[in-house]
Formats: structure tokens, C-alpha cells, sequence
């Protein structure tokens, strides 16, 4: 009981608002070591499962939040100033639907992910995407085909809904 009371008066002396910054340096010091590279001032929250993040490349400024699944056997290229919003899966694997066996039928295909990219909540990428630079993905998006630079998807499959260049 005496080491209860001792325990939460220190926690209430503890500044909670570095926590976050604390545990991001940490996630961020374990994932540098781990995967290709990882460029400067990389934003990463509590969450992130990367699958063979030595095929993960993240450049500069980069945002990744909160419960990003990222399945990397193909390989993973995000540009810089990208911001991953929460619950986003990027996949890099997928099985032939032909095959009788398809457990045994694993096709690896990398993403490319290009510079200053939004990625709304909940989207999916799937295996052998690249998405061009400047160009956003709505939340719940599935990508299934490539996006030119620029370019607004959303839906599923994720449609073109305008051209960021030019205003509607």
C-alpha cells in the first residue's frame, strides 16, 4: 500500500507530456538500426508494425502515426514529407489467386511511396504501387492501381476525384 501511494505521487510529479517524445525517440533510435535507411526529423507513434524493416526506406520528415502495418517483404520506399495517417496498411505481398496451393504462391512487388504524399486514415496500398509525389489518399481508400503525381483518390478501389493542380 505504502509503495502504491510512493509510486503515484511520483507519477504525478512526472511531466506525461514528454512521454510521447520519450517513447518516439525511442521506437525511433531501435528502428534506425533495423531498417535501410531513415532520413532526418521522421515522426513515428506507438503502434507502427513494420515486417522486415531492412527493406523499409523513409526520408526525411516523414510522419508515420499511430497503428501503421506495414508489410515490407517487397520493399517500402516513402518519400519525403509524408504524412501516413492512423490505421494505414501497406502491403507488399500477395498470393496467386490460380494457384491450387495459394499459401505457396507468395509474389513480392515493392511500394513506392513518392515526396509530400497524404495518406488519410484507414487506406490500404497494395502490393506494387507507386504513388506519385504531391498527391493525397482519402481515409478508407483501397489503391489498387497507380496514382500520377498530384492526383486525389478515394474509394474503393480508390478513383481519381481531382487533379491538385488545377482547382475545382
Amino acid at each position: 500500500m505504502i509503495i502504491r501511494r510512493i509510486l503515484a505521487n511520483a507519477l504525478c510529479l512526472f511531466p506525461f507530456e514528454h512521454l510521447d517524445t520519450i517513447i518516439q525517440k525511442r521506437m525511433l533510435k531501435r528502428l534506425r538500426k533495423r531498417i535501410k535507411f531513415c532520413g532526418k526529423s521522421v515522426v513515428l507513434s506507438r503502434g507502427l508494425m513494420v515486417e522486415r524493416p531492412e527493406k523499409l526506406h523513409i526520408d526525411d520528415n516523414v510522419s508515420l502515426t499511430a497503428n501503421i502495418s506495414i508489410m515490407g517483404v517487397g520493399g517500402v520506399h516513402i518519400g519525403s514529407g509524408t504524412m501516413i495517417a492512423t490505421g494505414v496498411t501497406i502491403l507488399t505481398t500477395q498470393h496467386d489467386s490460380m494457384a491450387p496451393i495459394m499459401r505457396k504462391t507468395g509474389m513480392h512487388k515493392p511500394v513506392t511511396i513518392g515526396e509530400e504524399v497524404w495518406i488519410g486514415a484507414g487506406a490500404i496500398i497494395l502490393p506494387g504501387i507507386s504513388i506519385g509525389d504531391n498527391s493525397i489518399v482519402a481515409a478508407g481508400a483501397v489503391v489498387a492501381h497507380d496514382i500520377k503525381p498530384y492526383q486525389v483518390v478515394g474509394g474503393v478501389p480508390a478513383k481519381l476525384l481531382w487533379d491538385r493542380r488545377y482547382p475545382k
